[in-house]
């Protein structure tokens, strides 16, 4: 769903109340959702407040399973207003001119969809977890996994090609890993020890050793 004229007010108010990395600030975006529910604003029910004030929770239903975001909703080519939950896909897929993930939800309930991120340089910022799928392919200013998720279902972080390490990959990974089609990786440290369904390393052309590959795989 495209963000509409009104969540761009939203966000211009979180703006005036809200300054970046500054947690203690005093936030002014209370009165404005009050004032856009009692208008019958619809799209603002998706939103609500944190409970310690810091960030914005987005509620996905069957109807709307996912937030995504687009170039022209960004502020400064960042994420615009810190998020907290996400209850179901957050996306910010193809989005050329992101350049920091800092914003980004810090827990996804469904899928965390970040690919063809161009701009991007690294992920730190990115959601501490992620239930389901995190996709991190195609971002071709990426060179390391600092910053990625902790602890994600699935994981894929394929087609990146200037990409030379795995540090910084998620800890826990309940379902499979994707790392193929990687040709600047020279080397697979960083990995989780254990991987809950599959790993795929395939075509990663410069890797000349396994040192560093999970232990188990089931």
């Amino acid at each position: 769903m495209k963000i509409n004229e009104n969540i761009f007010h939203l966000y211009n108010k979180w703006k005036e109340g809200y300054v970046r990395k500054e947690n203690n600030s005093t936030l002014k975006i209370n009165d404005y959702i009050s004032k856009c529910k009692d208008t019958g604003n619809q799209d603002i029910d998706r939103f609500e407040i944190s409970e310690d004030g810091k960030y914005l929770n987005i509620n996905c239903d069957k109807y709307n399973p996912m937030f995504e975001l687009h170039d022209d909703d960004l502020l400064d080519d960042k994420i615009p207003v810190p998020f907290g939950i996400c209850s179901g896909t957050f996306s910010c897929y193809e989005l050329t001119n992101l350049v920091s993930l800092e914003g980004s939800p810090r827990i996804v309930k469904g899928n965390f969809e970040c690919g063809y991120c161009n701009s991007l340089t690294s992920l730190e910022g990115a959601p501490e977890e992620v239930s389901i799928d995190c996709n991190i392919n195609y971002c071709d200013g990426l060179t390391s996994l600092e910053g990625a998720p902790k602890k994600v279902k699935n994981f894929k972080c394929n087609s990146n090609e200037k990409m030379t390490s795995l540090k910084g990959a998620p800890k826990t990974v309940s379902g499979y890993l994707d790392c193929c089609d990687c040709p600047s990786l020279t080397s697979l440290e960083g990995l989780p020890k254990k991987i809950g369904t599959f790993f795929a390393c395939c075509r990663c052309t410069s890797l000349t050793s396994l040192e560093g590959a999970p232990e188990e795989v089931n």
